[in-house]
């Protein structure tokens, strides 16, 4: 049975950037594939230097990535006059595609040093979704933000709720449906070629080593051993996965006095993971919590300040005009998330989560189909309010009023412009007026 359609490969030709030529050998135009994963082999050569690696990148984001160095003679002798590099140019890149939607579409990103340099070829195709024959007994709620924006105070609001199960402890962060999602992922894609780790015969040395061995070119022999191992291995590994998380989500329940959950909660981001849940769960709820990206700024400024590290991506990032290109790529991914979700989704403002909570949440309520009685949604917004000790570090401003708006207060006007010009664009698809 196909897994994937319709596989067409769009390889970007001559002359691209610092790119001399490229060529993609596999997959065929109109290919099928029996996996979930994707083989794509083919060349590419550097114009004064060779390149080092090919990305799979999807989403933004790169999910997989492959040395460049196969032996390719041919092209040393085609190709004698750019440099030797010429004769090694071929690559091997495989990659899973779970959580990648029905219309698959993973772009080719030459590197050199670990930094793109150019778009070298699109594969596009058709895929089915997995099919785990297991049946979930909650329904996932995920709370998809990316950092400062209310996470932990909607997550106490909606723990709160008799039929939703959250761990009920600060900072509201016991991911377990992301670990078995990871597990899955990690025990379904193929091996990293570049490292020993998980090679065949050798994934015992390392204890983290978690990549399918025997999804890989070495065990390509027999090909019905190869469907099982990207097709229904996979179906059977998402039902023990989704198993594992109902089993976890309902003792929990269970010792927090809750015999009837719906849901259960996490806090997500707008990534591979939140999509593979999404791909689990058709009917899974998802609330995408935003604030004014200009005090979100602010206040992660403020919590790495008192925490003394860089958090929310700022150790990643060389500058803070890097640090905040980074935060704005998330907020972009934020809405092109609500745009694929549709009415599948809600949209939550911090700013009307402080100012009205009940009104809110009782909006929430009925987009999730639950009990939105008055009691109810005032026993909510009681529990919530409650002072616990960890939100005296968690805080960055005195009161609520005074994280509203803050971006004007706190930063000086140098940073002021930097936030405005990163996000004002932005706000708008969100309902906010950069200029209020």
């Amino acid at each position: 049975m196909a897994v994937i359609e319709g596989l067409s490969v769009a390889p970007m030709g001559r002359q691209v950037g610092q790119v001399l030529a490229t060529g993609i050998e596999e997959p065929a135009a109109g290919a099928v594939s029996e996996t979930h994963r994707l083989v794509v082999r083919g060349w590419t050569i550097g114009k004064r230097r060779p390149i080092e690696g090919v990305d799979a990148v999807a989403d933004g984001q790169a999910i997989a990535r492959v040395p460049v160095g196969l032996p390719t003679p041919a092209l040393g002798e085609r190709f004698a006059t750019v440099g030797p590099w010429a004769a090694t140019a071929g690559f091997a890149l495989a990659f899973d595609t779970l959580g990648l939607g029905p219309d698959l579409e993973v772009r080719l990103r030459a590197t050199v040093g670990g930094d793109p340099i150019a778009r070298i070829g699109v594969v596009r195709g058709r895929r089915r979704p997995l099919a785990p024959p297991y049946e979930p007994l909650l329904r996932p709620m995920l709370v998809t933000s990316i950092g400062r924006t209310g996470t932990t105070l909607l997550m106490r609001l909606l723990a709160a709720h008799p039929a939703v199960v959250a761990y009920r402890r600060h900072p509201y962060e016991a991911r377990a449906a992301k670990y078995w999602l990871h597990l899955l992922k990690a025990l379904a894609r193929p091996v990293d070629p570049a490292t020993r780790a998980g090679q065949p015969n050798e994934f015992h040395l390392d204890p983290t080593a978690a990549a399918n061995p025997f999804a890989g070119a070495a065990f390509a022999a027999y090909s019905e051993a190869a469907a099982w191992a990207g097709n229904g291995y996979m179906d059977d590994l998402a039902a023990f996965c989704m198993h594992s998380i109902d089993g976890w989500y309902g003792r929990v329940g269970a010792a927090q006095g809750q015999p009837e959950p719906v849901y259960w909660a996490e806090k997500t981001f707008p990534d591979e993971y939140a999509a593979l849940a999404r791909e689990l769960y058709p009917a899974a709820k998802e609330i995408i919590l935003v604030r004014d990206f200009r005090d979100m700024w602010a206040s992660m400024r403020a919590y790495n300040a008192r925490r003394g590290f860089g958090d929310f991506g700022r150790a990643r990032a060389a500058t803070d005009e890097a640090w905040l290109a980074e935060l704005r790529n998330g907020a972009i991914r934020l809405y092109e998330t609500a745009q694929k979700r549709g009415g599948a989704a809600r949209i939550v403002r911090y700013e009307d989560l402080v100012a009205d909570p009940v009104a809110t949440l009782a909006g929430l309520l009925a987009y999730l189909e639950l009990d939105a009685a008055p009691a109810t949604v005032a026993a909510m917004v009681d529990a919530a309010a409650a002072e616990i000790p960890e939100l005296r570090d968690h805080r960055t401003s005195a009161t609520v009023d005074a994280s509203l708006g803050r971006w004007r207060r706190d930063l000086p006007p140098a940073e002021q412009e930097m936030v405005r010009a990163a996000f004002d664009d932005v706000l708008p698809p969100f309902g906010y007026d950069p200029n209020a």
